[in-house]
């Protein structure tokens, strides 16, 4: 498939242009084809959503297991951050690559 139309999907199923130019980058970098490198950015998303669901059950777990008398507040100091490690580990990226790649096997 040729990147225009790897990039028409994408557009279509929510990437920017920026993110979109720093997956080129990215693929050019490894010499992989765009398609492949949304590929693999989809084979991400379940390694990373298990993590991340698994963090934020820890985060509520713990505080309580732990005894404190305020583990509510203790809660919401742990899982705010982990609204922002979603973001920095490109969960969202990957979800969006995936629905790319069901695009692509279509």
């Amino acid at each position: 498939m040729k990147n225009t139309n790897v990039i028409e999907l994408m557009k279509k199923n929510g990437f920017s242009d920026k993110q979109i130019s720093r997956i080129e980058e990215a693929s050019l970098k490894d010499h992989l084809s765009l398609e492949i490198t949304i590929i693999q950015l989809s084979k991400r998303f379940v390694t990373l959503s298990v993590m991340f669901i698994l963090l934020i059950i820890l985060s509520i777990v713990a505080p309580i297991l732990n005894g404190d008398e305020n583990y509510l507040q203790m809660t919401c100091i742990m899982v705010i951050p982990l609204l922002f490690l979603m973001k920095l580990l490109a969960l969202d990226l990957c979800f969006k690559a995936r629905r790319v790649a069901r695009d692509l096997e279509r």
